[in-house]
């Protein structure tokens, strides 16, 4: 119906094609979360060709959180010369959100990435103010994820953690 194919669609495409092995099976795998089926593939010494954002995100996969952190580390302390594509430092973002919010905001201002998330990361990080005026500014970009951080930033004007929020939304 116009619809770009899913994830997993992409994945079947491959499988009926006889495709069990290479960056784009292997990054489909851990996008859906098959950390089997992807260390398998693996396992003739294919990590080199994959993208960063795959190596983090099998390695949390894998439980693998320090090597995850480590590697995000590295990118994080990469020049401009090592730039990745702001697909790639999204991805990561996104995987490593959970695990290190303070990371992640460095990733984003180091790589000068416009990132969804970094409202939420700042209330994370007990930042409520920080938060209201970044989702302000991002405003529309956020989409649909821009209600639930407004219901987050509500609940942190009243939580006694945080005190309350100037009118930085405004």
């Amino acid at each position: 119906l116009g619809r770009p194919p899913t994830p997993l669609h992409r994945l079947l495409d491959l499988l009926r094609q006889g495709v069990t092995a290479g960056p784009a099976y292997v990054e489909l795998c851990v996008e859906l979360g098959l950390r089997r089926r992807a260390r398998e593939a693996l396992s003739g010494g294919a990590q080199c060709d994959l993208k960063e954002s795959t190596c983090i995100r099998l390695a949390l996969l894998e439980g693998e959180v320090d090597l995850a952190l480590t590697r995000a580390r590295a990118l994080r302390d990469r020049r401009p010369s090592g730039k990745l594509p702001k697909s790639d430092l999204s991805a990561i973002v996104d995987a490593l959100a959970p695990v290190s919010a303070a990371l992640c905001l460095e990733i984003i201002r180091e790589h000068g990435l416009v990132h969804g998330a970094e409202p939420a990361l700042l209330l994370e990080l007990g930042d409520p103010a920080g938060a209201a005026t970044r989702a302000a500014r991002l405003g529309k970009a956020l989409g649909p994820d821009r209600w639930l951080l407004e219901a987050d930033l509500r609940g942190a004007a009243t939580d006694p953690r945080f005190g309350r929020i100037q009118a930085a939304a405004k």
